[in-house]
C-alpha cells in the first residue's frame, strides 16, 4: 500500500491514510452489517447465499437493483424495487414504498429480520436504509447518513440519491403531526 518505495501514495487512495482505506475496504467485503435491530445493509452476495440468511435470522429481503433477484423464495419472503445506480435515477418515488415495505415487514411478527441489498451494499440499498431511518427515528438526511455510516461505513449514497433523501426529509417533514 502506501509504503515506502511502493510508489502508492494517499492520493491513490483517495486521500484516505493506508489504515483508513483497508478498513473501508474490509468493511465492503463483509456481506451485510446490523444497522437497526432486525435490519440489514448489505450487498448481493447475502440474498443469494441461504445459510448467511438464516445465520442472521433474515426473513424478509428488500432487492433494491434494475432486476429481481429472489434465490430461496420458499424460505424467505422478497421485494424487488428496479432502481439504477445512477446519479440521473430518480429514487425519490420508491422511499415512501419501499420504508412501508420494511415497516410492514418488521411488523409481521416478533422475529422478522429484513436485509436490504443492492449490488455492492454502497449507493442503492444504503439510501433506502437511510430512509427508513428518517422516517422511524425522525433524523434528518445528514443525521441518518451519519447513523447509517456509523454501521456500514462503506455506505455512501451517490449525489443524486443525496438531494433525494433532502427532498424525502422535506416530505416527512410535511407529513409529520404538528
Amino acid at each position: 500500500m502506501a509504503t515506502a518505495g511502493s510508489g502508492v501514495t494517499s492520493a491513490h487512495l483517495g486521500g484516505m491514510s493506508e489504515e483508513e482505506y483497508l478498513r473501508k475496504y474490509q468493511a465492503l467485503l463483509k456481506p451485510c452489517h446490523l444497522v437497526l435491530p432486525h435490519l440489514y445493509l448489505g450487498y448481493l452476495t447475502l440474498a443469494s447465499e441461504l445459510e448467511l440468511l438464516r445465520e442472521h435470522g433474515i426473513t424478509h429481503v428488500l432487492c433494491c437493483l434494475g432486476s429481481e433477484h429472489e434465490y430461496h423464495k420458499d424460505a424467505i419472503q422478497y421485494q424487488s424495487i428496479a432502481m439504477e445506480d445512477d446519479e440521473g435515477f430518480d429514487i425519490l418515488p420508491h422511499l415512501p414504498a419501499a420504508v412501508r415495505w420494511i415497516e410492514g415487514s418488521l411488523a409481521s411478527s416478533e422475529t422478522a429480520t429484513v436485509a436490504v441489498h443492492c449490488h455492492a451494499g454502497v449507493s442503492r440499498s444504503a439510501t433506502v436504509v437511510i430512509a427508513y431511518v428518517m422516517s422511524s427515528l425522525g433524523m434528518s438526511a445528514d443525521g441518518a447518513t451519519r447513523f447509517v455510516q456509523a454501521r456500514r461505513e462503506v455506505a455512501n449514497p451517490n449525489p443524486g440519491f443525496q438531494r433525494a433523501l433532502k427532498a424525502f426529509e422535506r416530505h416527512l417533514a410535511r407529513d409529520a403531526p404538528s
